[in-house]
């Protein structure tokens, strides 16, 4: 995130709100003539500040009358709140990010989002809905994440499952370190031979879809 900011600040520790957002995304839209649009791939458009400043709800609003798909992709419970604006976009499909079913966990790797209940509550929810959901396991952490135990408890809500294997990273290694000491060895292993863990993740994607019967989505890019 520090390479999208001027601020040198951690990320996880500062929130810039782009208040123009309508704007500059109807400015940019005016140079395509359709697709799909992702809200969105580095910040979460339901992080806690939206609730204050409705700069989501304020493109989505603005979106409803194009001919643009919208997928929306959060790991906050803050999207029930448009769900019914949702309905009415072209094409709409919301994910929610689902990486650990075990609550200590999601502490640890994202201290600022909706807890696991609140997150299956919302699934259930959306599942409901005429909106096609899905649920995106990203980064999948071998060892660490339950992929049978999150795909079991949703799968009966969601169109769709997705798995992102893990790209390796100094403040990834830092967590697994201080968080996981047992495991730091294996994952400095693995971040050594990316061509080992695409297979050890495939071969773990191969294996659920066998035993539950679910088609799984991988991304190993």
């Amino acid at each position: 995130m520090e390479d999208y900011t001027d601020l040198n600040l951690p990320w996880g520790e500062f929130v810039e709100v782009k208040i123009n957002a309508v704007d500059v995304l109807f400015k940019d839209l005016r140079k395509v003539k359709g697709g799909t649009i992702l809200l969105s791939s580095i910040t979460d458009p339901y992080q806690p500040i939206e609730e204050k400043y409705e700069i989501t709800r304020s493109l989505l609003m603005n979106l409803k009358n194009t001919s643009f798909s919208i997928n929306i992709l959060t790991k906050n419970d803050l999207i029930k709140r448009d769900l019914k604006l949702i309905n009415k976009l072209k094409n709409p499909s919301v994910g929610i990010t689902l990486n650990f079913i075990n609550e200590k966990n999601r502490k640890i790797w994202e201290p600022g989002a909706a807890s696991v209940k609140d997150r299956l509550d919302t699934i259930k929810k959306i599942g409901k809905e005429n909106i096609y959901t899905y649920i995106h396991i990203g980064p999948y952490l071998p060892e660490i994440t339950n992929l049978k135990q999150i795909i079991r408890r949703v799968n009966e809500y969601v169109d769709e499952i997705q798995v992102e294997k893990i790209n390796f990273n100094d403040d990834i290694m830092e967590i697994i370190r201080n968080k996981y000491p047992q495991k730091y060895k294996k994952y400095k292993k693995l971040r050594k031979n990316q061509n080992y863990l695409d297979k050890l993740t495939k071969r773990k994607i191969d294996t659920i879809e066998h035993n539950l019967n679910e088609d799984i989505t991988l991304f190993l890019d």
